[in-house]
């Protein structure tokens, strides 16, 4: 590829980020109920219907459909939008708007339970070893027989992380202040289609940067100096020190250092990996951004989620509710260090309940931190004492 190629794919990629925002901002806002009333009646031929009559509520104006620049266009792409669905997931803005929060399925609920026998070469740049698959829940059972949590909250805060606007756009001018100036390229990858730029001075020596198209999150491997006998540094202040002006390199809101995160797989690299959690937002299952880093104190892997955009406060079933799941054995449990087979019969109690969000991948591959209950505590097994710990959605 040429310089002028070059440019004009950084350009193109510049151009994308506010183009990608304004797309996913129209997607994100919610119908004027009158309008949708009205286009419902002229696509459908059919009279609408009657309502009961309620009192006047003045309208935020935020919550309104503003359609001004290829109307005709837009109105189309309304109608088809309503046929299909009227929901769409939400997108980066600095204001207040409601946004529907997805339900964690089985898996993002698993990736925050032990996994076992992992291990491979180095990855390509599209993969990370920080991103970890789903867990395995215990091939055994508990019983509790003894009391459960109290109520709980009736709310707790959900987050809305900004999509790949934040950092696709940016790609080249990030590539190059790592020193990475090889060309753009493209793979897809588990159904991802990511971006990716690399130096690769033999097989085992690559230094790259990959951005995922669809959630915006960014992965990073410098492979030239972790060879045979190379060695990581340790957590220490100047570690964290120099973890932080890395992020904050590329633009990152850099949050505390995360030392006990709710999975036990988080410190799979070892105590090489830095881990910071979420600016703005509620503790969650994984942390917001991972960073190895070499004795020398160069960065070697990372991995970083793009950040919170905006949050708002969801309904959420009582810890009771969830708490009986637990009991009648319906979500899966989690007891680190002991393996899932032959599978044991424990007898347990709860010791803490607890709020945390989950990562969560919602209409179009847009991720949300959503709030879910963690239970924790003892239990006693054939083979000896265990710690063991459930998570369970609290989303109604």
């Amino acid at each position: 590829m040429s310089d002028e190629q070059r440019d004009l794919l950084e350009r193109e990629l510049e151009t994308l980020g506010p183009l990608m925002r304004d797309q996913e901002t129209f997607l994100a806002q919610e119908p004027d109920p009158e309008f949708v009333l009205t286009l419902r009646v002229r696509l459908t031929g059919r009279p609408a219907p009657r309502r009961a009559p309620t009192a006047h509520r003045r309208e935020h104006p935020l919550r309104r459909w503003m359609i001004a620049g290829g109307g005709l266009a837009m109105l189309a792409g309304v109608a088809a939008a309503l046929l299909i669905l009227l929901g769409r997931p939400s997108a980066p803005s600095t204001h207040q708007v409601a946004f529907r929060v997805p339900t964690p399925g089985r898996d993002a609920v698993l990736r925050a339970y032990p996994v076992f026998g992992l291990g491979g070469g180095p990855p390509p740049p599209w993969a990370s070893d920080l991103d970890l698959p789903p867990g395995i829940p215990f091939a055994g059972s508990i019983h509790f027989p003894g009391g459960g949590p109290s109520q709980g909250p009736s709310s707790a805060p959900a987050f809305d992380l900004q999509g790949p606007h934040f950092d696709v756009p940016r790609l080249r001018s990030l590539g190059r202040a790592l020193g990475i100036r090889g060309p753009v390229r493209y793979h897809s990858f588990n159904g991802e289609r990511f971006a990716y730029v690399a130096n690769q001075s033999s097989p085992f020596a690559v230094q790259s940067l990959a951005i995922s198209l669809v959630t915006g999150k960014l992965i990073y491997h410098d492979t030239r100096s972790t060879g045979p006998g190379s060695s990581f540094s340790r957590i220490t202040p100047a570690a964290i020190a120099g973890a932080r002006r890395w992020v904050a390199r590329l633009g990152w809101p850099v949050a505390e250092p995360v030392f006990h995160p709710v999975s036990p797989n988080e410190p799979a690299a070892g105590s090489s990996a830095i881990q910071f959690g979420w600016t703005g937002a509620a503790p969650a299952d994984l942390a917001g951004a991972v960073i190895v880093m070499s004795a020398a104190g160069h960065v070697v892997d990372a991995r970083l989620y793009p950040p919170v955009a905006r949050h708002e406060s969801v309904p959420v079933r009582s810890a009771v509710v969830a708490w009986q799941q637990v009991k009648q054995g319906s979500v899966p449990l989690a007891v680190p260090g002991l393996l899932s087979q032959p599978a044991q019969i424990g007898r347990g109690v709860l010791q803490q309940t607890s709020v945390l969000t989950l990562l969560t991948s919602g209409q179009h591959g847009r991720l949300y931190l959503v709030p879910a209950y963690h239970f924790s505590g003892q239990a006693a097994f054939p083979s000896g004492r265990r710690a063991w710990y459930a998570i369970v959605p609290a989303g109604r």
